[in-house]
């Protein structure tokens, strides 16, 4: 895959899986989203993409059980300090 488009992977059924890797994406547009049932975050190696380490991800967490059921990683995006805004 050409590392210029990235991938990116959304799944909703019995495990919620957000996986967002080497993308050109400049915003993530989830703004419906209010809670997460379970399952990873990795948003990682998005040299345009703003902000994702300024979503409380852990508080969209709906219970206890889902805070240990996955993990959340978001590192190497664009740093905030160059984001206009």
């Amino acid at each position: 895959m050409d590392s210029n488009v990235g991938r990116l992977f959304v799944m909703f059924s019995n495990g919620m899986v957000i996986r967002i890797h080497a993308t050109r994406l400049r915003s993530l547009g989830l703004t419906s989203l209010v809670q997460l049932g379970r399952g990873d975050v990795l948003i990682n190696h998005n040299a345009d993409l703003c902000y994702a380490d300024t979503v409380s991800w852990d508080t969209l967490r709906i219970s206890e059980e889902a805070k240990k059921s996955g993990r959340i990683i978001i590192r190497d995006n664009r740093n905030t300090s160059l984001c206009g805004r």
